[in-house]
């Protein structure tokens, strides 16, 4: 080329710069460019390069402005051209960058893939993230819906959504890549035979619009050069014009080759699709018959179940015929063995009447030799030196006979006026119960027992015998049932063994008899003397009718009787002022239940078992920290017998509190 030709191209390059045509500067500036490079000076070289280094920084300044006004898709369009033409040119790919940026954030989803497949989407599948290559943007741009079923997941294409089946749960489809999965290959494929159309359709405008363009410039550059060039530049611009005519050609050969490919897969895939509704149909034909097979099963089975309950209701019918005929036999028998109960019953009663009878006879004779033996034991010579206790202890004998039993003394309490209680005062035991009272109310030496200490100073002004023949034969019954269930021997501490020795003796028949010489303890049923305070106007209902349940109130171990071992206990229940009140109790502990925790509700609920009585026990032993004494609970008023009502006042001074 000569130096008409550079300055040609030179000045065609400077109009190209100044033309507001921005969208062909870069391929004029090329074209410009490739025409210097022909020349070998170094001048000629320079200017080229210069005109590439002027052409980048053109479209590197055109990209931004667009992108600052918001045309994303155009400035990715010029700077991928520029990136292609000079891909080391880091502003020109940063710039391509920021585009591609740009086109995710800003331009809505739909419309951003419509754009994406129209200029094609294929060079977009490097770039990754949400620009990369998926089927429903290509699907955005036809009018028509389409839901492909695979399996368990539906794939709605016109909403954009994919559904579980068996769930239920919907999601949105931002990149499907479905050519990657092998599973899904010919959903892929069946999509592309929709999609073919109208993507030749887009190539096909895009071609002619290419062509038309060419030849309009072409013309243009011909009618340009034809006015200063030579026959040879007309020639050249017609074969340019006719190579590139040829590439087009080609470009459209090669399109026409993929699309008859694609449409042999298209056939492919339809054989296949039609395969497997051929397959779909058998197995549908399969599963039908199974079930008409399971229906005739289901019937002959009702047919069955309807036979057996009819043979099931015939049974019934002659078990209750049976049924009948044999509660008919047994109301016969039981009407029988009644009548020959009460033949029985007759008989018995007649039979306890001789008995009783003989035992009346019996007990009169032995009676009669008691009353003989009484005598002579009055005949032997005690030396007592209180008169009015010599004639007490002349009759204690005598007053003793009606714990002999009900039908031995039943004639000598009649004869004697016994037959109700009787309170006897005994003067002779005021000495010792006052003893024992104070023994059992030492040591005081705990802090929490401060209301027990007065009863180191107690003072006995008058002790009642209890006579009640009702209420012993009660409780001698008890204890006999008692002795008969092998009770564990009770732990006794020092109090308790006070209490279980004849410690109430006088004056210097103490070697010969005690004062209470009556009182014999039965260690099998674990028979003990215990205290029971209560208010002086309540002691001789007690000793009369014995201890009501009615009257028993809810302490810390259930609902019963509660009885202490130490005097300084029953003390704090023995009334406020004047003078105070014990009785002092026989009472049957039987199988005695330990406990060091409280115990609430009736008899069944504390005792809980076989236990016939609750022994608390203090908390030195592990019992509540309050528990300052042992106290014993019964709840059968037969355990208990009261055997004297003592009365005492104490000396109150200011220890107690």
């Amino acid at each position: 080329m000569d130096q008409g030709c550079y300055k040609e191209a030179y000045s065609r390059m400077q109009e190209f710069v100044m033309s507001t045509d921005l969208g062909n500067v870069l391929a004029r500036m090329a074209e410009c460019a490739f025409k210097l490079e022909r020349f070998d000076d170094v001048p000629v070289l320079a200017t080229a390069s210069k005109v590439w280094s002027t052409a980048n920084s053109v479209v590197h300044y055109h990209g931004l402005s667009l992108l600052r006004s918001g045309r994303s898709g155009d400035a990715y369009l010029l700077l991928r051209e520029a990136k292609s033409s000079n891909p080391e040119d880091t502003r020109i790919s940063d710039a391509l960058c920021q585009a591609c940026s740009e086109i995710g954030a800003h331009t809505p989803y739909r419309e951003r893939c419509i754009w994406q497949y129209q200029n094609g989407y294929e060079e977009w599948t490097d770039m990754g993230g949400e620009l990369g290559v998926s089927l429903e943007a290509a699907y955005l741009s036809r009018p028509q819906t389409l839901r492909v079923v695979d399996g368990d997941r539906s794939f709605d294409l016109g909403t954009c959504q994919e559904c579980n089946l068996k769930t239920g749960r919907k999601r949105n489809l931002r990149r499907v890549n479905w050519t990657k999965s092998g599973q899904h290959l010919f959903i892929a494929k069946l999509l592309r035979e929709m999609f073919v159309e109208c993507k030749e359709a887009t190539a096909k405008a895009l071609a002619e619009k290419t062509r038309q363009d060419d030849l309009a410039r072409l013309q243009r550059e011909i009618l340009c050069v034809g006015e200063q060039s030579t026959t040879e530049s007309r020639q050249a611009l017609l074969e340019k014009q006719q190579a590139h005519i040829d590439a087009n050609l080609c470009a459209s050969e090669n399109m026409r080759r993929r699309q008859m490919e694609a449409n042999v897969e298209v056939e492919v895939l339809k054989a296949r699709l039609e395969a497997k509704t051929e397959e779909a149909e058998l197995r549908l034909a399969e599963l039908e018959a199974k079930q008409r097979q399971q229906e005739e099963e289901m019937k002959r089975r009702d047919n069955s179940l309807q036979d057996k309950e009819q043979d099931l209701r015939r049974r019934e019918q002659t078990s209750t015929e049976s049924q009948a005929r044999i509660t008919t036999r047994l109301a016969k028998q039981q009407a029988d063995i009644d009548s020959k109960l009460c033949e029985i019953e007759n008989m018995r009663k007649k039979h306890l009447e001789v008995a009783e009878a003989l035992e009346v006879r019996k007990a009169k004779l032995r009676m009669t030799e008691l009353e003989a033996s009484f005598a002579r034991k009055l005949r032997i010579p005690i030396h007592i030196e209180n008169p009015r206790s010599q004639v007490i202890f002349g009759m204690r004998e005598e007053l003793e006979f009606w714990r002999q039993g009900w039908i031995r003394s039943q004639h000598l309490m009649s004869r004697y006026g016994c037959d109700n209680a009787h309170f006897l005062e005994d003067p002779t035991l005021v000495a010792p119960l006052q003893r024992l009272l104070r023994a059992t109310s030492e040591p005081h030496d705990r802090e929490a027992c401060r209301r027990c200490r007065p009863m180191s100073r107690a003072t006995v002004q008058r002790v009642l015998r209890v006579v009640n023949p009702y209420l012993w034969k009660g409780y001698a019954e008890r204890v006999e049932q008692l002795s008969a269930c092998s009770s564990k021997p009770i732990w006794c501490s020092a109090a308790m063994e006070l209490l279980r020795k004849e410690s109430f003796a006088f004056g210097s028949a103490a070697p010969y008899v005690g004062a209470t010489y009556w009182i014999q303890l039965d260690e099998t049923a674990n028979e003990m003397l215990l205290f029971h305070g209560t208010h002086p106007g309540n002691a001789e209902s007690i000793a009369s009718t014995g201890f009501d349940s009615s009257r028993a109130l809810h302490g810390l171990y259930g609902k019963g009787f509660y009885f202490a071992c130490e005097a300084c206990k029953s003390y704090q229940y023995s009334g406020r002022g004047g003078w105070h009140c014990i009785v002092v109790t026989r009472v049957a502990l039987g199988r005695a239940k330990y406990t060091k925790t409280p115990l609430w509700g009736d008899a069944t609920q504390a005792l809980g078992g076989d236990a016939d009585s609750i022994v608390a026990l203090p908390g030195s032993q592990g019992g509540p920290p309050g528990q300052n004494h042992h106290e014993f609970v019964v709840f059968d008023k037969f355990q208990a017998f009261p055997e004297f009502i003592v009365f005492f006042d104490v000396q109150v001074g200011s220890a107690e509190s």
